[in-house]
């Protein structure tokens, strides 16, 4: 890190997080526990005569050694009773903890809690890595704005890789909505509280994906627990493979037979009905990221990688048309992209097109 960590967590408290005064609930566990500690040390350092009420609760002594997978009733009435800050507007649930298989509905969960009571953001897995990439001055807030802008002119995308992936998606921003997560919390609405990426429910996606790059839920495969680069390694050798129709994945396949069986699970299984959905098409708008090797930890790399994720389509952002707890992030290490509609080849190699964006 070259970053000082209290000047990283500053920037996150005051420009992303946006605490003003009333409560702060720090979720962490142990791993996390010198950042959430960091974190609670920049929002008491607020100026000004304000109320304020900054907790940190250790999801560890609540876990129990196992995967939370639901919120209990105890901890709701905790979460409750700490959100009780005069200010709704800023009161605030932050989670930075390690994300554990099985422990999806227990988040979706705590967003729906905290969105009624003023703010959420979550930066699972979050290390000073995490924070260095997110916060770094290379970023440029422009740029999303301006990726955000073009990309509401496209309805129709090519992808390719150099692994061999060729998709095409269609978009219909009049049906569903497009994201500019550019970080910044807002009352009622979740987000990560790091720049940046714009994202897309697609209306519909057909051909083939491979995924070499990362896969969300396989952070919480046992093989891979605590060790992100080990996945990032066995799948540069050995990628996850989705085939697609009508937006569907209708095949999985991949040369490691524990990766494949875990992935069929979590697209064919967990959810019957929309585990297999192509909820989310995700492009990277953090240019501190883009330019650099895949790391690994997926709250990194997915902000500078292009990404289709199963399942889980952001309905309350994206207004898509049904929900789930499944979602499976896919990254793909080395896209390309071409705007069908509009004839523009706009990023190649991962890397963006200058003729078409003018803040890079």
């Amino acid at each position: 890190m070259t970053t000082n960590l209290k000047t990283l967590t500053d920037l996150l408290v005051s420009n992303f997080v946006g605490y003003r005064g009333g409560s702060l609930i720090i979720l962490s566990d142990q791993p996390t526990l010198e950042i959430g500690r960091s974190i609670a040390d920049s929002a008491n350092a607020i100026a000004g005569e304000i109320e304020r009420n900054v907790e940190i609760i250790n999801i560890d002594e609540w876990r129990g050694g196992r995967p939370l997978t639901e919120l209990s009733t105890e901890l709701r009435e905790e979460l409750l009773a700490k959100l009780q800050g005069s200010d709704e507007l800023h009161n605030t649930v932050l989670y930075i903890m390690q994300s554990l298989d099985g422990e999806t509905p227990m988040r979706l969960s705590l967003v729906e809690l905290a969105i009624g009571k003023g703010k959420i953001g979550g930066l699972p897995n979050c290390t000073t890595d995490v924070l260095e990439a997110g916060f770094n001055p290379q970023n440029r807030p422009e740029f999303s704005g301006e990726l955000y802008d073009f990309l509401l002119k496209v309805t129709e995308i090519e992808l390719t890789c150099d692994r061999g992936s060729h998709v095409t998606a269609l978009l219909d921003h009049t049906e569903y909505d497009l994201v500019n997560s550019n970080g910044v919390l807002v009352p009622g609405k979740y987000a990560n509280p790091i720049p940046a990426e714009v994202f897309a429910h697609p209306v519909s996606v057909e051909g083939t994906l491979v995924i070499s790059g990362s896969y969300g839920p396989l952070m919480g495969f046992k093989p891979f627990v605590g060790n992100y680069r080990a996945l990032m390694e066995t799948l540069d050798k050995t990628p996850v493979t989705w085939k697609i129709a009508g937006g569907k994945i209708i095949d999985v396949s991949c040369d490691n037979n524990e990766i494949q069986d875990f992935v069929r699970r979590e697209v064919f299984e967990k959810d019957v009905e929309h585990g297999m959905k192509i909820g989310e098409f995700g492009l990277p708008a953090n240019l501190y990221v883009l330019g650099r090797e895949i790391t690994g930890n997926l709250m990194i790399d997915e902000k500078g990688r292009v990404h289709l994720a199963n399942g889980h389509g952001y309905q309350k952002r994206t207004r898509c048309k049904y929900d789930t707890n499944v979602h499976g992030d896919g990254l793909i290490a080395n896209a390309s992209l071409r705007a069908v509609n509009l004839d523009k080849q706009f990023m190649e190699n991962n890397r963006y097109s200058p003729e078409v964006f003018k803040t890079l």
